[in-house]
């Protein structure tokens, strides 16, 4: 997978860098479904307004079960920061074989076990748009 070992870059959208949203942008990119960006100055006020209320992209997926997730699913992270409390702040891309896809700052795109965040982990949302080929 190309997407593993890009440095997390906060509001980065490429190859050079990016940040949990760019990740996901990236990786739907590749299976030909592109994602709406946000504003820089809007970016922290929809993740601290509640959850995914601003998420750019909500309209374009629908809310599944955790026990019902499947490779591509977007996978909405409960992650301690002192700045946001208790509120969803990071995305992932559920990429089968029990793999996250997601990039942090002290990280950089990897994957992640999904046991290791199945406690953290608040929503799942699958893409409703037409199934694609891989």
């Amino acid at each position: 997978m190309m997407l593993i070992g890009i440095p997390w870059v906060e509001l980065g959208r490429s190859l050079v860098g990016c940040d949990c949203y760019g990740l996901v942008k990236l990786y739907y990119s590749r299976l030909g479904v592109l994602l709406p960006d946000y504003t820089p100055d809007k970016n922290r006020d929809w993740i601290l307004k509640s959850e995914e209320s601003g998420f750019p992209a909500l309209h374009m997926f629908e809310e599944v079960g955790k026990k019902d997730i499947q490779k591509n699913d977007i996978v909405w992270i409960k992650m301690f920061d002192p700045e946001m409390g208790g509120i969803c702040n990071h995305l992932a891309v559920y990429v089968g074989d029990d793999n996250l896809l997601e990039t942090t700052k002290g990280t950089g795109s990897v994957l992640v076990r999904l046991s290791r965040r199945e406690k953290l982990i608040k929503k799942v949302f699958r893409y409703k748009g037409e199934t694609w080929q891989e």
